[in-house]
């Protein structure tokens, strides 16, 4: 036969199931393939069988069970392993067997392919180095122990420890090899030596290149005190970032804080925005209230004229008639009263409108400017909140500026950098109270003209335009008024009252007092006590 492959060994992987393995190269005996599983070498019959032992085409390797590969890559390894021997012997003038010449050609083949693959596997130089030269290693076991291979100042290999050999402290006149490493104690710096002398002095002998430096002591301890420095910078920039952290996070609370005060002032301005429309609607109505008021005076006015006109034709009718003309007179004053008194009261509701219509339009104005303000109010807090998340030292500081004006509900008095003009409510008093410089007091307001709307609480005293009483009275002992002498004081509407010719009519009459000038009464209108509460039921 032919030798036309060189194979002579197969890798497989096991999965675990797989016991069957092929081999395609020719082996002579069971003994001349090496079965591996996991780098151990197995034993025929024992871990596996063989098929086709002497085929030019091969054969299986099956393991037996028990023996089954594992899952794994390259953990099947069948390598064909001739012994190197040669078994033909031919006898002169013998028989010739090709057979057997061609077998014996063969196995050496087989050799010389086996001896390849050991090759294969070794370390060599490349085909392109010129200077390979013959490299042995001539060290005993006792030499070789615990070193490694390393190549000596000829490019030869050598055996060598791993780094060198620690020789301590350089001295002078000392022998040291190849590798041989020192310590210079005057610098703490560690050299190797690269070329075998007998010392002289460190210096001359580093300058000729006898040793080559392998730790600087001084760039060591450069490092060493940068590194220190550099982890003390890394601390002090994780604190600045811990802190910057946390400041952040306060500055995001505030930024969230404006933006509620901006939502609060919002829904202010909308609220004062619809009180506004409201107050104009109040203007409106009172406007057309006024001019109705208006339209009724010059009404009323005309009535009067008529009346007069009416008085002036019955005093002429009264040279015929005196019982007609003393009537007529009595009409006429009555009606000349009526008018007199329509007129003022015209007068008081016109100007009561046109005042009504002035405060509603006032009032209409600082809703507007209210509306605006709160608009540019919403607006500046939504800056403001933008500007809090930009920078919180703004919002900081607004909240100060705040907090220096009005300290809130507190159930004791500020002490620490109050102000004059400073603010708080003392929740036990339920007062507010103002620093004026010097102490707190209570904020009380100044009321130029008191009336039902703007008093309440305890009697008003007569020194300040009441009675001090709250009984008819006591109002009456107070103001030093007696009934029959100084005021009248009839029971009912006065009807039964005596001395006096007529009673003038009670119609329209609504807060004033009956009065008289010896033989003829009138209404007049209160002066002197401004609502004093002196009119109460039943009594003047």
């Amino acid at each position: 036969m032919t030798v036309s492959s060189t194979t002579n060994k197969h890798s497989y992987n096991g999965n675990g199931s797989q016991t069957v393995f092929a081999y395609t190269f020719k082996i002579f005996v069971a003994a001349d393939i090496k079965v591996y599983l996991d780098g151990v070498l197995k034993t025929i019959n024992t871990h596996y069988t063989l098929s086709n032992v002497g085929v030019t085409g091969g054969g299986n390797v099956t393991f037996t069970s028990g023996s089954v590969p594992v899952s794994a890559t390259g953990n099947v390894i069948l390598l064909r392993s001739l012994a190197l021997t040669q078994g033909v012997d031919l006898i002169n003038y013998g028989a010739f067997d090709a057979n057997i010449i061609e077998s014996a050609y063969d196995k050496l083949t087989m050799m010389v392919q086996q001896l390849q693959e050991e090759v294969s596997r070794s370390i060599r130089f490349s085909a392109t180095v010129y200077d390979g030269g013959t490299q042995e290693v001539s060290d005993t076991v006792a030499n070789r122990a615990g070193k490694v291979l390393a190549y000596d100042a000829s490019g030869n290999i050598s055996i060598a420890a791993e780094l060198g050999d620690w020789k301590g402290n350089w001295a002078t006149n000392t022998a040291f090899e190849l590798r041989d490493l020192v310590l210079d104690s005057a610098t703490n710096n560690v050299y190797i030596c690269v070329l075998a002398h007998t010392s002289g002095t460190l210096s001359s002998d580093v300058s000729a290149s006898k040793w080559s430096l392998v730790i600087n002591a001084s760039a060591v301890a450069a490092s060493a005190t940068t590194a220190t420095t550099k982890a003390s910078e890394a601390a002090a920039s994780a604190t600045t970032a811990t802190n910057q952290a946390s400041t952040a996070t306060t500055k995001a609370s505030e930024a969230a804080t404006s933006a509620s005060t901006a939502t609060t002032r919002a829904n202010t301005a909308t609220s004062q925005a619809s009180t506004a429309t409201t107050k104009a609607s109040e203007a409106s109505t009172s406007a057309s209230n006024a001019a109705t008021s208006a339209s009724t005076a010059s009404t009323q006015a005309t009535n009067s004229s008529n009346s007069a006109s009416a008085g002036s034709t019955s005093a002429t009718n009264s040279a015929n008639s005196a019982t007609a003309a003393a009537s007529s007179a009595s009409t006429a004053t009555t009606k000349a009263n009526q008018a007199t008194a329509s007129a003022s009261t015209a007068s008081t509701q016109a100007t009561n409108a046109s005042n009504s219509a002035t405060a509603s339009a006032n009032s209409a104005t600082a809703a507007a400017n209210s509306a605006t303000a709160g608009a540019n109010s919403a607006t500046a807090s939504a800056n403001s909140a933008t500007a809090g998340a930009n920078s919180a030292t703004n919002a900081a500081s607004s909240l100060s500026t705040f907090q220096g004006i009005f300290y809130g509900s507190l159930s004791s008095v500020p002490t620490s950098n109050v102000a004059s003009g400073d603010l708080y409510f003392d929740s036990g008093t339920n007062a507010m109270k103002v620093y004026n410089g010097s102490a707190w007091q209570v904020v009380a307001p100044t009321v130029t003209t008191v009336d039902n709307s703007t008093w309440s609480g305890a009697d008003l005293a007569v020194a300040n335009g009441g009675t001090g009483a709250s009984s008819d009275s006591a109002a009456r002992t107070n103001l030093g008024l007696v009934i029959g002498t100084d005021v009248l004081a009839p029971d009912g509407d006065g009807s039964s009252l005596t001395g006096i010719s007529s009673l003038p009519s009670q119609s329209s009459q609504s807060g004033k007092f009956l009065t008289t000038n010896g033989s003829a009464a009138s209404w007049g209108a209160v002066g002197g006590i401004t609502q004093a509460k002196l009119i109460t039921s039943g009594a003047i």
